[in-house]
């Protein structure tokens, strides 16, 4: 049996009835937390089970209740949670800046907590605060308030054995005269950073020995320290924001990923709790259906990250959404790749995509395949957040070999209902890729009205595709934001200069 996608498992046909005798069988998957961020894996923990995914976040539910909404009847949860930006919660800048804005970060010659809102600062009051503003780290306060949450969430929840102390998303390290001179001789921001984490490591150590205290290896901190060492109970999770997402983690030719790999490598030899947070989404404030041809690296690169030791993977992905770049597609070969990195990712791709659309596959296949060659063949290098289709060393005719291989699918797969939902809803990525030209058009930009004209029939088959798939999300910012851009392109003049 495969579990293809939330709403279709494909049971093969047998010819005959056999009789299965007992089996006893027992795996040990290599990564203690495996979780792909899809939308379909939120919303049915049932679906999770049978991919084995083990990390959900949606509330307990009885046993005896079967309505889906839980993980009661489904095995639980891991009790190793994912390590993700805690500060802001542990130390929250409407609760203490105004009154101490020494808690907070000296960042360019100033304290940010001390801006008012008339001279570029933040109502803190409401919530505001500016992006990326970490806590003074070497702050007594700071550390004894973050202690007191950090222990008031392992007592809280017994069962949970790791429990998060990490930076803020942004970069506003505090350059205070005790913070900088660590950070400096460390040659990483990861200096103060695992200087406090190892301080409230010792304090859990002492009434909670069997607990983790993790933290995020990310951005300005992916570098490890020089000489500071985790503490036997801090978990890194080391992040892969910054590297190429068209070479395989430790291609040799590809120097993006020379020196972010070194980096990976260095926490490998200094931590035993190691973790991994890897992104597969193309551009996650505009891009969510365009596609991005980097999922023919993902068996060997995952391979790669659990022979260096990492015991955990999250995976994230468009989880605000559905009906994105090959979501279903990608969510089967990323779920089965971390319960066993063994598997052939090429199996799993052919496999799905012969299951799930049947005799309309050969086309998509042969499309998905032409954009990883071509990029592959390409030479370029590119990060997740950002890059046009030049960047990833593609061009117009891959992208209208899109738009031919759907419309062929879609031919193939006849009358049968069934069939011509699942090729719409990958023709969504493949319509999308064609509104490249003018996706990013802003107000008062030139227009190309014969480029519009020509345009405009994809224009409206995009949206549609949209609608009928429920698609809402193009980013994880703005959740209405695809009727922004439809309202925008439907307007674009045809006519006129």
């Amino acid at each position: 049996m495969r579990f293809l996608t939330a709403d279709h498992t494909h049971v093969p046909r047998l010819d005959r009835w056999h009789v299965v005798g007992p089996v006893d069988r027992f795996y040990r998957p290599p990564l203690d937390i495996r979780w792909v961020s899809y939308e379909a894996n939120y919303a049915r923990p049932d679906f999770c089970a049978r991919l084995r995914l083990n990390a959900a976040r949606v509330p307990a539910m009885p046993v005896n209740d079967l309505s889906g909404r839980g993980l009661g009847p489904f095995g639980g949860r891991t009790p190793m949670y994912r390590t993700e930006h805690s500060f802001n919660r542990q130390l929250p800048p409407r609760q203490y800046a105004e009154e101490h804005p020494d808690y907070y970060c000296f960042f360019r010659g100033h304290r940010l907590a001390t801006l008012k809102p008339g001279e570029g600062g933040f109502d803190f009051k409401q919530g505001s605060y500016p992006y990326g503003m970490q806590p003074c780290l070497s702050h007594s306060d700071v550390e004894r308030i973050i202690t007191e949450r950090v222990l008031e969430t392992l007592a809280s929840n017994p069962r949970r054995l790791n429990v998060a102390v990490s930076q803020n998303d942004g970069g506003a390290h505090c350059q205070c005269d005790r913070c900088l001179p660590v950070d400096e001789a460390e040659g990483t921001k990861a200096g103060m950073v695992l200087t406090f984490v190892n301080r409230i490591a010792d304090v859990v150590a002492r009434s909670h020995p069997d607990r983790l205290v993790s933290t995020l290896a990310y951005s300005d901190t992916a570098p490890p320290p020089k000489t500071l060492r985790p503490r036997d109970n801090v978990q890194i999770m080391w992040c892969s924001i910054s590297t190429c997402f068209i070479h395989a983690f430790d291609d040799p030719a590809c120097p993006e990923n020379v020196w972010h790999i070194s980096q990976l490598r260095r926490w490998a030899e200094i931590t035993n709790h190691l973790f991994v947070w890897n992104y597969y989404v193309s551009d996650e404030y505009r891009g969510y259906q365009r596609p991005l041809p980097n999922l023919t690296l993902a068996d060997h690169n995952i391979r790669f990250q659990v022979a260096l030791g990492a015991r955990g993977m999250f995976m994230q992905a468009t989880s605000s959404s559905h009906g994105n770049e090959w979501e279903d597609l990608r969510n089967y070969v990323l779920s089965n790749l971390l319960w066993d990195p063994s598997r052939s990712g090429d199996q799993l791709i052919k496999e799905f995509l012969r299951l799930h659309y049947g005799p309309a596959a050969p086309p998509i296949e042969r499309w998905i395949y032409r954009l990883h060659a071509r990029v592959a063949a390409g030479g370029k290098h590119c990060r997740c957040l950002g890059g046009t289709y030049a960047d990833y060393g593609l061009d117009a005719t891959d992208i209208d070999a899109g738009v031919a291989a759907v419309e062929e699918a879609m031919r193939l797969a006849g009358n049968d209902p069934t069939l011509r939902r699942r090729v719409g809803k990958m023709a969504v990525a493949a319509y999308r890729a064609t509104l490249e030209p003018i996706w990013y058009l802003k107000e008062g930009d030139p227009v190309d009205p014969a480029l519009v004209e020509r345009l405009r029939p994809r224009i409206d088959r995009f949206f549609a595709l949209c609608r009928e798939h429920g698609v809402t999300r193009t980013n994880e910012v703005s959740p209405h934001a695809i009727e922004l851009f439809e309202q925008r392109l439907t307007n674009l003049p045809t006519t006129g200069g």
